[in-house]
């Protein structure tokens, strides 16, 4: 190892009188800009562009997600609803049931000359 190599430096003190501080600092200027080529600025708008296209795609996805949830939980009510109201038919239009209610209101069997067949 050298010593050179193993010297270790402190840093250079800068001296802040009024003439430095008037002078500009070197490096860039207001007018810098970033200069890059245009296959790297057609690279970095197709990157862009791929970003919010897999935004967009993400959201429809989970928009589409919750309407299939919804619409599902919707099918299940209405299939429970409809078995319910198939339930109430077949009680309401069985034998036990309609032949009270006929006699209730005045109705009773069939005489034999009252009933035609047709062939």
């Amino acid at each position: 190892m050298n010593i050179r190599t193993a010297t270790i430096r402190p840093p250079r003190r800068r001296i802040y009188s009024p003439a430095t501080m008037k002078r500009k600092p070197a490096g860039r200027s207001a007018t810098w800009a970033i200069r890059i080529s245009r296959l790297e600025a057609a690279g970095m708008i197709a990157a862009f562009v791929l970003f919010c296209v897999g935004l967009w795609t993400s959201y429809e996805v989970n928009r589409i997600s919750a309407d299939i949830t919804q619409l599902q939980n919707e099918q299940t009510t209405l299939m429970e609803t409809a078995s319910r109201l198939e339930q109430q038919k077949k009680l309401l239009l069985s034998e036990k049931n309609l032949a009270p209610m006929g006699t209730k209101l005045g109705l009773h069997p069939a005489k034999p000359g009252q009933t035609v067949t047709l062939n």
